[in-house]
């Protein structure tokens, strides 16, 4: 049983200055959270509906980390370092082949 981990948008990315969202990485799924100033987006999307984990990484500023899922729908998050991109989709990517495996 691993721990779940949550990986916190910069503020110093665009768009992120107040409500940075942030990315939890669970024992089913992954949590996504765009917090607002009344309210807010979360999602949680199960392993086994994830189709795709890539990331976008400019010359200069933080990097869009992508998540596709089976029901066509595709989230982004911006205000990850190159890094920490690697290292989520790594993460996610290693929970998938649990997933199956199990």
């Amino acid at each position: 049983m691993m721990e779940p981990r949550t990986y916190n948008a910069s503020r110093l990315a665009e768009g992120n200055r107040l409500f940075p969202p942030s990315i939890t990485i669970g024992e089913d799924g992954i949590t996504i959270k765009f917090p607002f100033i009344l309210s807010g987006k979360e999602i949680t999307i199960l392993y086994n509906k994830v189709s795709a984990v890539k990331f976008t990484t400019p010359i200069i500023g933080f990097s869009d980390l992508i998540i596709d899922t089976t029901w066509r729908d595709s989230f982004r998050i911006h205000g990850y370092t190159a890094t920490e991109a690697k290292v989520i989709k790594s993460e996610i990517l290693k929970r998938i082949a649990l997933e199956v495996i199990v």
